[in-house]
This record gives C-alpha cells, sequence and structure tokens, in this order.
C-alpha cells in the first residue's frame, strides 16, 4: 500500500502552485499516494491526483474559518492520510488544530517571508508550529522572519524550490523566439515575468525604462504575466514607446530565449523561482536585494543585485551589463552551476521524501 500524504493548500498562483506540482509530480514518480485538499478553482494541470475542495482564505470569516477546521478533521479522521503537509501561512494555521485532533503527523511549508503578525496572530502561529512535526522555509530568508516571531531556528529546515531545468535547456533559438514574440532582431530585449502585482515591482522597472530610453540603442523591455496591477501598469506604459506588455504566455521559454537579460525587480521575494529559471536558461539577471533572491543569486555573484524600488540604480544595472558581455558570461555560468547544484526538482523532492521518511514509522515506507 502506498503511503498517502495530503496535501494542504490555500488559494495561489505562481510560486506555490508551482511548487506543489512539481511535489505532486515528483512523489508519484517515487511510489507515493499525493491527495490534494485545496480551493476548488485551484488546479494541477497535466496530474492525476484525487483532489478535494476544502475553503482556506484569509478573506473568510471567523465562523467559517472554525467550519472549514471542523471540515478538515473529519476529511483527516476518515481518509487517515499517514502525513499531513500545509503549504502557506494560512494553510498551517487552519491545518494545524485539525491535525491535532485527528492525531496526525503535520509539517507545514512557509512559502513566503512572513508578515507583520499582531500579538493574537503571533501567539496562534507559535501554537501552530508547536503542533507541526518540522517546519519548512524556502530560503534563509523566509526561515529568519519565522525565527523573529519566535520560532525555535532548530524547528525549521530550508528545502528551497527546485524545477525541471529540462525545458531551459532545450529553449529555440533568439531568432525563432523573437519571432514568435513579434519582437525585433536588432535590439537588445530586457525581459521580466511574474504576477502583475504591488509586490512584484514591475511599476519601478516601467521607471526604469523611461530612463533606458535615452541610450544610444535603448534596449526593448518586455513584461509578461497577469494579475491585479495590469491594467495600472498598462496605462504607465502606454507613454513608453520601448515597452511592451504581453500578457500571460503559455509558456515562459519563448521569452527567455529571447532576452538579452532578465529583471527581477521585486519589493520582496520568498525566494525567486523566475530566478532560478533564468539561471537555468543561462540569461543574465539583475535583481532586487529582497528576501531569498539574495541568497538565490548567492549575494551577487550570479546576478546584479540592486536596492528595491530604485528605478536609477536598477536602470544604471540594466544598461552596465547589457554593455559588459564579458560580465554577462561570468555571471551565467557561475549561476548555471548553482542552480544545478542546488535547484532541480529531483534535490527538491529527494529532500522533502527524507524529511517525511523521518517523521514516518518503518513500516510504511514506500
Amino acid at each position: 500500500m502506498p503511503t498517502r500524504i495530503a496535501l494542504v493548500t490555500r488559494p495561489a498562483v505562481g510560486g506555490i502552485r508551482r511548487h506543489l506540482h512539481t511535489l505532486i509530480s515528483g512523489l508519484q514518480q517515487a511510489g507515493w499516494e499525493p491527495l490534494l485538499l485545496a480551493p476548488p478553482d485551484f488546479m494541477v494541470e497535466g496530474l492525476s491526483v484525487p483532489q478535494y475542495p476544502m475553503a482556506f482564505s484569509v478573506r473568510q470569516s471567523p465562523p467559517a474559518h472554525i467550519r472549514t477546521v471542523f471540515q478538515l478533521t473529519r476529511w483527516l479522521q476518515m481518509q487517515a492520510p499517514h502525513i499531513v503537509h500545509a503549504h502557506g501561512l494560512w494553510a498551517a494555521l487552519l491545518t494545524a488544530p485539525a491535525t491535532w485532533r485527528a492525531q496526525l503527523p503535520f509539517v507545514f511549508t512557509l512559502h513566503n517571508l512572513i508578515p507583520r503578525l499582531s500579538a493574537p496572530q503571533r501567539l496562534f502561529f507559535q501554537w501552530a508550529a508547536k503542533r507541526a512535526s518540522r517546519i519548512i522555509a524556502v530560503s534563509e530568508a523566509v526561515a529568519r522572519t519565522a525565527e523573529a516571531v519566535g520560532i525555535p531556528s532548530q524547528w525549521i529546515e530550508v528545502i528551497p524550490n527546485g524545477i525541471d531545468p529540462t525545458p531551459f535547456l532545450q529553449l529555440p533559438s533568439r531568432k525563432e523566439a523573437r519571432a514568435q514574440l513579434s519582437l525585433p532582431l536588432d535590439r537588445p530585449v530586457v525581459a521580466s515575468v511574474g504576477r502583475l502585482s504591488q509586490e512584484k515591482g514591475f511599476d519601478v522597472l516601467l521607471v526604469a525604462a523611461q530612463r533606458l530610453a535615452n541610450q544610444p540603442v535603448p534596449p526593448l523591455v518586455v513584461i509578461a504575466g497577469d494579475g491585479p496591477e495590469r491594467a495600472s501598469l498598462a496605462q504607465q506604459a502606454s507613454s513608453l514607446k520601448h515597452v511592451r506588455l504581453l500578457g500571460p504566455l503559455p509558456s515562459v521559454e519563448p521569452l527567455y530565449a529571447a532576452a538579452d537579460l532578465v529583471v527581477i525587480p521585486s519589493r520582496e521575494e520568498g525566494q525567486g523561482i523566475v530566478a532560478i529559471e533564468a539561471m537555468f536558461a543561462r540569461k543574465a539577471i539583475v535583481a532586487t536585494a529582497v528576501g531569498g533572491l539574495m541568497e538565490t543569486l548567492d549575494g551577487g555573484r550570479c546576478g546584479r543585485l540592486v536596492p528595491p524600488g530604485d528605478a536609477v540604480a536598477l536602470a544604471e544595472a540594466i544598461g552596465e551589463l547589457l554593455a559588459d558581455p564579458a560580465g554577462r558570461e561570468h555571471a551565467i555560468e557561475a549561476a548555471f552551476r548553482r542552480a544545478t547544484a542546488l535547484y532541480t526538482a529531483d534535490r527538491m523532492v529527494a529532500r522533502h521524501l527524507a524529511l517525511y521518511q523521518e517523521l514516518l514509522p518503518k513500516k510504511i515506507f514506500c
């Protein structure tokens, strides 16, 4: 009988969704049986996994939260998975009392930097952490924010996100990619991709693009993605000649193939999966010195780091790196070696399996 693991998640896009897709695929390949408890609209494309609708939203009222805990408790008692793994702070807070009542091993992953908590929230988080057999953080930066709200460091294990590098090692040619995206061949392309939300800092990149327009050969700044800031970013970009907003893309590989440089202008970042993609795609990176981005890029050895929110510094770094082919190649090679050593899906899944097996009785190992 395969080992059954319940994966619990809140509403999520971007990093958490990508992480769960990778983890579920790896667990299935290892012979485990993952069960997904998630909001009804949470999709895991390309995988066949039993999914059970469950509401986990910070916008719910307290009575709704209590109903969710009781619903989850009943499900856990009936299904009796061998271990429960919650993803995201809010899912962890609601899963902790349910696993406590169901008397099941419980771990949770912190994917983002922990925001400022009120005193009651802090106490509840500390209580939930005590219920967990282990807490996973996707970066040292995320782990430090957990420690700052009273979680002992020995309770936390850092397991970085990993991706399947294969699509980024088999990119189309620059010419093919630019033709596919209707981008010119005769100018540098600076690419950025992600959820169009305030914390991702795309508005700062647009200000930097305005400054870069004064260069003899202005780079074309291309932004791909969707999100709540799309309309305001479109309005901001409407007067900028050297900017294109592509909207969401069916796949990001052509964008990386077309790019001379990848920019990550985030105001905050738990780790930065876009950085990992760019590292495998062998693209030079300019990013902000925030959260997990700093360790992903090895303190600036694998990419240029600038202060968050500083459009002047961002424009200068982009211009300098575009003018320095040797510097780009040096950073690209360092980044590729680091990604290969630390940020593969195989490594991430293997470390999760090792952690799970520490927590489970020997007799139920796969």
